[in-house]
C-alpha cells in the first residue's frame, strides 16, 4: 500500500533521516574524528572511520527517514566512485545544503528550480577558484604527497609514509592492490614487470611441496582461444623442449585432458612448464593478451594481433597459487613504445571514471608499475579497519597526483566562500541589490554558508595539510546535486 504525503510533513521526515546519518558520519570527520563500531551480519564488530562504510550501515524503520538516509548514501557513493575519497565531506555538505534549500524555498516562497540554477552558478565559481589555486604534484614530491596521505590517514604517520613511498616508486599511473597477510603489520612490495591475480590451474605443477614455481628463460605461449585438444599446442611444446627452455601456457580456458597431458609430460621430464588461466573476460581479456603479447615480444607488428597463438619470452616467470609475475620481458622496442603511447593517450582522453580507471590499470600493468600492500593483524576487525583506512589514503594520493592539491582542513572552501563574499560586497565594487532575483540571493547565501562548514566543523583546521583538489570539488558538486533533487520535489509517496 502506498500513501501520498505532502512535502510539509514527509520531506521534513526525509531531512531528519539525512541529519541523523550526517551526525554519525560527521563524527568521523578530520584527523581528530572518532571511530564508529558497526555490527556485521555475524554479530562481529567492524571499527572504521570510513564515511561511506558508516553511511551504508545505517538503516531506519521509518520510511521517510529511510529515504533521507538513501539520498545521502547515494551522494557519498557517487563521490566514492568518482574519486575514491571525500565521502564524509559529501555527507556533511549534502545534509546542510538540503536543509538550507528546503527552508529557504518554504520561508521565502522561492522558485526551487531557479534556486537550483543559481546554486550551480555559484558552485561553478567555487570549482573554478579551487582549480585556479590547485598546486600540481609529481611522485617525487615526497613532502606534499606525505601531507595528502597523512591527512587522509587521520594522522597515522607510519601508514602515510608507506603509501607515499610506494607511489614514489610506481608513479602516478601505478596500480596498488591491498592483500591480506599472515604477517602482522603493513608491508609494501613493488613488482617490476607484469603481474596478474591468476595462478597455476593445478597445484600438481609444483613439486617437492613448493607453493610456487619459477620458470627461468621462459617461453610464453599466449593462446587466445579455449584449448580442447592437446595436439594444437604440441608444436610449441616441441620447440620449447628442443631449446631446453620451460614454457608457460596462458589461456582463457583449458580442457582437463589437456592439463593432464601437459602434467604427464612435465613429470616425465619431456618439458618444464605450467598452465595459467588468463584474467578478465571478453574485451578486457583481449586487451590483456594484446598488452602481454607486445610486452613479451609475441606481437611485433599489427598483423600479429589476429593470431590465435602468440609466442613471447621472459627472463623469469614466477607462478603462485593466486598470482603470476612476468619479469624481464623481451620485446620489440618500437612496438613497445608505440603501444605505451597509445595507452597513455587512452588514459588521458577517457572521460568515464570507471573506464579511465581500467585504462590506468592497463597502463600500469603494461608498464610494470604495480604496488602491493600486505595487511596483517591479530583480528579480522583490525584488518578491515586498516584496509578501510588504506583505501582512503591510496585514492587520495592518486587523486592528488591527477589534479593537484589545495589546503586541507576546509581551508580551501572557506577561502572560496570569503572570495564570493568579497565579490558581492562594496569592496568588490558590487552592491547587494545586484542580485538578479531572490533565488539568486538565497543561492549565494547557501553557497557561502556551505563552504564555511568543513572549516568550522574541525575547530582548529590543519592548514599545513593538503587535500586533493578533485576530491574537494567533487564532494561539493555531489552534495549540491542531491540537495537540489530534494528541494525541487513537492510530494512523497511512501510504501507501508
Amino acid at each position: 500500500m502506498s500513501n501520498l504525503i505532502h512535502s510539509n510533513t514527509a520531506i521534513d521526515g526525509i531531512l531528519q533521516g539525512m541529519s541523523k546519518v550526517a551526525e554519525v558520519v560527521g563524527s568521523t570527520y578530520g584527523p581528530n574524528g572518532r571511530n564508529v563500531v558497526i555490527e556485521d551480519e555475524d554479530g562481529r564488530p567492524h571499527i572504521t572511520k570510513d564515511g561511506v562504510t558508516v553511511a551504508k550501515s545505517i538503516d531506519f524503520e521509518r520510511s521517510d527517514w529511510k529515504i533521507g538516509a538513501s539520498l545521502i548514501k547515494d551522494a557519498a557513493i557517487k563521490t566514492l566512485k568518482e574519486v575514491g575519497d571525500g565521502t564524509t565531506t559529501t555527507t556533511i555538505l549534502a545534509n546542510a545544503a538540503a536543509s538550507m534549500g528546503i527552508r529557504m524555498v518554504k520561508d521565502r516562497n522561492l522558485n526551487p528550480f531557479k534556486l537550483r540554477t543559481y546554486l550551480d552558478k555559484y558552485m561553478n565559481s567555487i570549482i573554478k577558484y579551487l582549480r585556479s589555486i590547485s598546486s600540481p604534484i609529481v611522485p617525487s614530491d615526497k613532502e606534499t604527497l606525505l601531507k595528502v596521505a597523512l591527512n587522509s590517514a587521520n594522522g597515522d604517520e607510519e601508514l602515510a609514509e608507506k603509501v607515499t613511498d610506494l607511489f614514489m616508486q610506481i608513479g602516478k599511473d601505478g596500480v596498488v592492490f591491498v592483500k591480506n597477510s599472515e604477517i602482522l603489520g603493513v608491508h609494501t612490495q613493488v613488482i617490476k614487470g607484469i603481474s596478474i591475480d591468476r595462478g597455476y590451474v593445478s597445484p600438481m605443477f609444483c613439486v617437492n611441496g613448493q607453493s610456487s614455481l619459477t620458470l627461468d628463460n621462459c617461453k610464453i605461449l599466449i593462446a587466445r582461444k579455449v584449448i580442447r585438444d592437446y595436439k594444437e599446442i604440441i608444436p610449441y611444446m616441441q620447440e620449447a623442449s628442443t631449446e631446453g627452455r620451460p614454457i608457460l601456457l596462458i589461456v582463457p580456458e583449458v580442457d582437463n585432458t589437456v592439463t593432464e597431458l601437459f602434467l604427464t609430460n612435465v613429470y616425465n621430464g619431456v618439458i618444464q612448464g605450467c598452465i595459467v588461466q588468463a584474467p578478465f573476460s571478453n574485451e578486457r581479456q583481449d586487451d590483456f593478451f594484446q598488452d602481454l603479447g607486445i610486452a613479451s615480444g609475441a606481437i611485433k607488428e599489427d598483423k600479429d594481433k589476429s593470431s590465435m597463438y602468440l609466442l613471447g619470452n621472459a627472463e623469469k616467470v614466477i607462478v603462485g597459487r593466486y598470482d603470476t609475475e612476468f619479469r624481464g620481458l623481451t620485446h620489440d622496442k618500437s612496438a613497445y613504445k608505440r603501444h605505451l603511447a597509445f595507452l597513455e593517450d587512452l588514459v588521458q582522453t577517457q572521460t568515464d571514471r570507471l573506464l579511465a580507471e581500467k585504462a590506468g590499470e592497463r597502463l600500469a600493468m603494461f608498464a610494470g608499475s604495480i604496488g602491493y600492500i600486505h595487511v596483517g593483524a591479530s583480528s579480522e576487525t583490525e584488518v578491515l579497519e586498516l584496509k578501510d583506512k588504506l583505501d582512503d589514503v591510496i585514492h587520495a594520493v592518486k587523486a592528488a597526483l591527477k589534479e593537484g592539491t589545495v589546503p586541507a582542513g576546509g581551508v580551501a572552501l572557506n577561502n572560496a566562500a570569503h572570495l564570493l563574499e568579497f565579490e558581492y560586497s562594496m569592496e568588490g565594487n558590487h552592491i547587494p541589490e545586484s542580485y538578479e532575483s531572490e533565488e539568486d540571493k538565497a543561492a549565494f547565501e547557501i553557497m557561502v554558508r556551505l563552504c564555511k562548514i568543513p572549516y568550522e566543523s574541525l575547530g582548529i583546521p590543519v592548514s599545513t595539510s593538503k587535500d586533493p583538489t578533485k576530491v574537494v570539488y567533487t564532494a561539493l558538486k555531489n552534495a549540491i546535486s542531491v540537495a537540489g533533487m530534494l528541494f525541487t520535489s513537492k510530494y512523497v509517496i511512501l510504501n507501508d
